[in-house]
Order: C-alpha cells, then structure tokens, then sequence
C-alpha cells in the first residue's frame, strides 16, 4: 500500500493530468498533474526538463490567499478532514516511465490548512516558496530534513532554502509550533524570515555549520521569533549534543545532563509526529540514571558505563534490549523491590541496595533485596 505520507515511499501509481487555466499544452515543460493516494489527492508540478517536481502548481507570484487552487492538495477546505493531520512529503513522484524528484514547495501550498499538526520535509527539497504554511494554526511541529538522509546519489552536500519568506506564516499563525528541526546540511542564504516574530513556547533545533554564517542571527527576532520562552539549541561539533538524521531514525550524542533530558523529551513527537526512532548514544558518562521504562521506544548505546534506572526484573530485561549488546552500562538498582537475575554476557557493573547481597549462580548473578 503507498502511502503519502512516508518520506521513503516513491509514489507510483499512475498521474493524471488535471484541467485547469494553468494547465500548459501537451509539448509543454511544466505541467500540472494530480495524484490520488489512499484517498489524498495531491497537485503537483512536473517538469519534464529538469526532472523535478513541485508541491502545488504554483511558485511565487500567485495572489488569492485563501483560493484552494493554490493547494497542496486537490479539493481541500480550511478543515476538510480528508487530508492527513501528519504530512509526510514524498520524495518524488512517478507518471509513466519518469521519476520526479520533490525538490520545491509551492506559493501558499498548505495555506490555512488548520488540521495538520505536523509536517516532514525530504532533504530533495531547496526551495520553500513565500507563506507555503501560512495559516496552519494547527501545526505544532516541523521536520525538514538535511541532504544526507537522501539516498542514491544525490551530489549535493548540502540544501540551500530559498525565498523561504514567512514560509511558516505570521506570529498569529506560529504561536502553536512547539518544535522545529532542521536536519543536518541545511542553510538559509536567502535570508528571509522562515518563521515570523511573535511565537512563543517554540523550540528551535540548528546545525551548528562552521562556515554558515546565517545560523548566526536565526535565534534574533527577524529570524525565528522574539516570543517568549522561545529556545535555540544548535547541534554539532562543540555544542552539548550532536544530531544524525536517516530515513527512518536519528541518532542523538548528548554530552551534559539536560542535553540528555531533552533528547528523551523529543523522541515521543520524533516517532509520532516525524516518523523517526529515536537511538542515543552516550560517549561520555552522564551523571543521570536514565529509566528505560519511561522511554519507550528509545534505543542506546553507550561505551562509558552509563546508569541505568532497575527495580525490579522486567525493568532490567526491558533495559537489556533497549541498550546494545557491545555498551558497557551500570545498572542502579538501589530502589530494588525485588530479587533481579542478571545473565551473563554483558558488561555490566550492578549498584546494590543497602542490605542486599549478590551472588553467582548458573549462567549468571542474583541480587537479592532484603
């Protein structure tokens, strides 16, 4: 089943051309085609010189704010139901024997489209067009992800987002985005404003590049938002953690406590809302212990004899899977309210609670909680 809203998937089935005044002649190089997709359907522009495609049929001049032919979608409404709450882009589409990859996102795309909730980006795309999400007041979070989740290929090292003004609307139309991920490899060198002044409660995830100097100004009021409790975290070399983005996970190295905490605290709307497991790794000791009950879904490995959170034996086999096999971790089991098996095989070094012992037995040790 193809579905639109997996970044992975290329959607095949067949393009249909759709009618309409913007619609070029058959010799034409640009052309409008529709596509319906377990009951999405969605406008996109296909170029036959270039070989890309554009979501929505129109770039950058187009009036009529709220005039539904301007959509990502064919026939939606302000709150028709019938698109997803989670938009997922393609990265490319397919009519006939030609494969288009997504690389634009056209003039007011998802304009006042109030149901989405969260929206991914492929690292094929270089340009988000004026106001593309303007007036999603729904929209809560965004992904857009870096060119080296891009597979087969693809030359470029990194996205440059261009005439990306007010991409994500005005500071009414903001206020509701709680994060917002730029993934690895991406500048702003247009140096437009992609979100307005005036958001609030944002947090605002920046690769840290050496030789990109826009990032430098982005946390200012002309670039992300003076609102308050807004929040810039950079990542990269020299910052507290570093981010690594793929297809379908990301890879976190938090090297302070609170860089830690909030990975942990992203990962639910990393897999609900950007469809991407969360895996920390832990290259030096951080002074927490980290409970894998209330992770769930979150992988690690670690070389630095991390602590881990165990009271009791389903706290510790759910540990024992959730970290590598390889990782070197102590496990803290000073509130244990149990007897604990411990197998062998693993390295691993065990905090005893006051007045428990530990002893060896076949094919492993035994805590034993008095």
């Amino acid at each position: 089943m193809k579905m639109p809203i997996q970044n992975n998937v290329i959607c095949r089935a067949a393009l249909v051309l759709a009618f309409g005044s913007f619609v070029l002649g058959a010799s034409a190089v640009s052309t409008v085609v529709t596509q319906t997709v377990d009951g999405v359907s969605w406008t996109v522009n296909i170029n036959s010189s270039t070989g890309k495609a554009m979501i929505g049929p129109v770039s950058s001049t187009q009036s009529g704010w709220a005039n539904a032919q301007y959509r990502a979608f064919s026939t939606p409404t302000h709150n028709n139901p019938s698109y997803p709450s989670i938009v997922s882009i393609p990265l490319s589409f397919t009519a006939g024997e030609t494969e288009y990859e997504v690389n634009k996102i056209g003039n007011r795309a998802f304009y006042g489209l109030a149901n989405i909730t969260d929206v991914v980006i492929p690292g094929t795309v270089v340009q988000i067009y004026d106001y593309a999400f303007h007036a999603c007041g729904g929209l809560k979070n965004v992904c857009l992800k870096g060119p080296a989740t891009v597979e087969k290929g693809h030359p470029q090292t990194y996205v440059e987002l261009a005439r990306a003004a007010n991409a994500f609307g005005s500071a009414t139309q903001t206020r509701n985005i709680q994060l917002f991920l730029m993934g690895p490899n991406i500048k702003n060198n247009s140096g437009e404003t992609l979100i307005a002044a005036g958001a609030t409660n944002m947090t605002v995830l920046l690769p840290n590049r050496s030789d990109n100097t826009t990032w430098s100004s982005f946390d200012t009021s002309d670039k992300v938002g003076s609102g308050e409790n807004n929040t810039v975290k950079f990542y990269g070399p020299g910052e507290v953690f570093d981010l690594k983005m793929y297809e379908t996970s990301v890879t976190i190295v938090p090297t302070t406590a609170a860089a830690l905490t909030d990975a942990l605290a992203w990962a639910p709307t990393f897999k609900s809302g950007f469809g991407l497991d969360m895996h920390i790794s832990i290259t030096n000791a951080i002074d927490t212990a980290i409970d894998v009950a209330e992770h769930p879904g979150v992988t690690f490995d670690t070389q630095a004899w991390q602590k881990f959170a165990v009271s009791n034996q389903a706290q510790l086999d759910g540990t024992l899977a959730a970290v590598s096999a390889d990782s070197s971790i102590i496990i803290d089991a000073t509130d244990a309210t149990e007897d604990i098996v411990i197998p062998e095989g693993r390295r691993i070094s065990v905090i005893v609670p006051p007045g428990g012992t530990f002893w060896k037995q076949w094919r492993g040790f035994v805590l034993m909680v008095q």
